[in-house]
């Protein structure tokens, strides 16, 4: 066995992956039934008992083309008169290597003969009865009949052909070229090297090759020499290529991997996402602008013709216990191993309009294939509501918001799948709150629409979240307080989340678009009303937040020393995580860093056993410290507790000045949850006299 590298066989372009599956193809049925295949970082490899040499000269002696022919279409040279040149070259030869081709055109010449009554899909149906068994697997990767009309995979356009341009007779028109050439002068050898081994070749045929190769397509500045040029083309190229499609021969079966409808799923074919490339747009979700994706796998383990086919016909991509539907669902079943083993990765293409009306197949990138723990977090009920809000995005007067956020979403899944860690998860959760805010902005149509809130998530997305940041700690102490149905109008009474009736004026949300602290301090004066109890303008005080801070964490968010806009997006994010679930988190109470003082006597009049402070919050808000202040301290003294703020002041009931900007920061931090522990060390701290006061 010889080991033969291919390099003008690469994973890009398409017509170039396609090239590599044809030549092991073609060797495996024709030339040597043990040979294997292989990508390398350079081409592909294929491993044959023929030498380089055994190998050119298969191709332009013994190779037997596979009858490739579309007598569905109006331009594959059947039902008109014209183009019809190619099928006559083929007709009138002797060669022993076209005596299958001749039999398959003869045979759907008669029946094309007897179908002027007939109706396309029975047409089909005739054909795919009575041709020869080798023309079964171009129609089978050409098209599918379906239940109720035939249906057509994005590799092969609409049925073998793309606009005017029909594969099949271009097909037989570079046979007549490469292989049966009229003209002896006819480089077919330098054609056929420079194909498989990327040699230098200068004859190029100035013929289509469609949407195969964007590059080799022509059009406008498509050479730097010149601001037009002709589409060129390698014979071999076109032939290989074509030959190589036949691998995605697809099966008709009602399967677990086939749609609802019983429909054809073609290998590794799935709806466009216009997400995960640069170029991404909205427009490339819309099927007048794209037809669906394809995920074309790599692997590194030389594979027999055999198993190609098997791996090939399956298709098989999985998120969870349902078929992949989409882009992002393909990206998501390889990350959660979701596909079949011994696949290294996968390249992308779309086929999209980007030359004025004609479809290219744009390579998308090249995705690895890797576990990714944090991309197995989107359970079932989230994926379910990624599902309805993309639906309700595409119906008829639905706010563009929806389909723009939609698409955030699936471009941030796309990151996480690329690189797992924190930061993406956090993006992706907070494009997730972002949407439900988009959703509730519009609340008729929500209801119309049947598009619930975001479900509860799951606690694990907690600790895939995890930074270690300060600002993290606070908004997961924060949202582990219950804190979402103040920031969106929901009923979290029941286990399964839905709006609030008034969702467009409820009095219970309090959270605005705007700086952290001033929310902040509106929900303490939202707590305070709707429980005027003792310590009521705390619920979480009664030890309901499972997730406590450090006094060094408060310390900081009074110094400025955190970033109040991430604290507002993580908490966002965060509190769609069920908080009921979130494991518990209580710091060591103290540390080098103390918050002031004024702070301190304020949290300590919120204490659950002191009656309610009125106006202490207000005052706070305000930006006068020093009245506030003087609240606490009263309440404090008239508790039978008398804070030492310094020598000689133990009975001092006047109040701290503070600036305004900083007495803000102080009310709002009041909301931060608190451990008991830490609680006690600030009554410590403030009540028990040091050894400087005793003395």
């Amino acid at each position: 066995m010889t080991e033969i590298l291919l390099e003008g066989c690469r994973t890009e372009p398409l017509s170039h992956y396609l090239k590599a599956l044809g030549v092991l193809r073609l060797v495996a049925e024709q030339a040597d039934p043990s040979a294997r295949g292989a990508w390398r970082r350079d081409g592909f490899v294929i491993d044959t008992t023929l030498s380089q040499a055994e190998l050119i000269a298969f191709f332009l002696e013994r190779y037997r083309p596979t009858p490739i022919i579309t007598p569905w279409n109006k331009d594959g040279g059947f039902l008109t008169k014209v183009n019809r040149k190619a099928i006559d070259t083929i007709c009138a030869s002797t060669d022993p290597r076209l005596a299958a081709y001749r039999a398959v055109i003869r045979q759907a010449k008669e029946v094309l003969a007897r179908s002027e009554n007939w109706d396309k899909a029975e047409l089909l149906t005739t054909l795919r009865s009575e041709l020869d068994d080798t023309f079964l697997d171009w129609m089978d990767a050409a098209l599918s009949l379906g239940s109720d009309k035939p249906r057509f995979p994005p590799l092969l356009g609409t049925g073998g052909g793309d606009g005017r341009l029909d594969f099949a007779n271009n097909f037989m028109q570079r046979l007549a070229e490469a292989v049966f050439p009229e003209e002896r002068g006819a480089d077919t050898q330098g054609w056929l090297r420079s194909a498989l081994f990327n040699t230098a070749n200068r004859q190029m045929t100035t013929n289509a090759i469609g949407q195969f190769n964007p590059a080799g397509a022509g059009g406008a500045n498509a050479s730097s020499a010149a601001f037009k040029r002709d589409a060129l083309v390698n014979p071999w190229d076109y032939l290989l290529m074509m030959e190589g499609a036949l691998a995605f021969a697809s099966a008709a079966s009602r399967r677990m991997e086939s749609d609802r409808t019983g429909g054809m799923a073609f290998p590794f074919s799935v709806r466009a996402s216009g997400a995960g490339y640069s170029s991404s747009s909205s427009t490339d979700e819309d099927t007048s602008n794209t037809r669906d994706e394809l995920w074309l796998p790599e692997w590194a383990t030389l594979s027999t013709w055999t198993e190609l086919v098997a791996l090939f016909r399956e298709g098989r991509a999985t998120v969870g216990s349902r078929p992949v539907r989409t882009g992002v669902d393909f990206a998501r079943s390889f990350s959660t191993l979701g596909v079949n083993r011994g696949i290294q990765a996968f390249h992308r293409y779309g086929f999209l309009v980007r030359n004025g009306l004609a479809y290219q197949a744009v390579p998308l990138g090249r995705w690895e294939v890797k576990a990714s723990e944090s991309v197995q977090l989107i359970g079932v009920a989230l994926d379910r509501w990624l599902d309805a809000l993309r639906r309700a995005g595409r119906d008829s007067g639905a706010p563009a918001s929806w389909t723009r956020h939609a698409r955030a979403i699936d471009e941030r899944i796309f990151e996480l799948i690329r690189q797992d860690g924190p930061g993406q998860v956090q993006a992706l959760l907070a494009t997730l709150a972002q949407a439900e805010r988009a959703v509730v902005r519009n609340p008729r149509k929500a209801l119309d629409k049947r598009l619930a809130p975001v479900p509860w998530l799951e606690a694990r997305w907690l600790q895939a979240a995890d930074d270690g940041t300060t600002e993290f700690r606070i908004a997961a102490a924060l949202a582990s307080a219950g804190l979402r149905h103040r920031l969106v109008p929901l009923d979290t009474s029941k286990r399964q989340l839905t709006w609030r009736p008034q969702m467009d004026g409820s009095a219970q949300v309090v959270w605005r678009e705007g700086p952290l602290v001033p929310n902040l301090l509106d929900l303490l004066r939202r707590e305070a009303i709707s429980h005027p109890a003792p310590g009521g303008s705390h619920p979480w005080r009664q030890g309901s937040p499972r997730r406590t801070l450090r006094l060094a964490d408060v310390s900081a968010f009074i110094a400025g020393d955190v970033s109040d806009a991430r604290i507002e997006e993580l908490l966002l994010a965060l509190a769609l995580i069920d908080p009921r679930k979130m494991p518990h988190a209580h710091p060591h109470a103290f540390g080098a860093h103390k918050p002031p003082v004024a702070w301190s006597l304020c949290a300590l009049a919120q204490q659950p056993e002191l009656p309610r402070v009125p106006g202490m919050i207000t005052r706070l808000a305000e930006g006068d410290a020093e009245a506030a202040t003087r609240l606490a301290l009263r309440r404090l003294h008239a508790s039978g507790l008398r804070p030492l703020l310094g020598m000689g002041r133990g009975a001092s009931t006047s109040g701290l000045h503070e600036p305004p900007a900083l007495s803000r920061r102080l009310g709002a931090a009041l909301a931060l949850p608190l451990s008991q522990k830490s609680l006690e060390a600030v009554r410590q701290d403030l009540l028990t006299p040091s050894e400087d006061h005793k003395e």
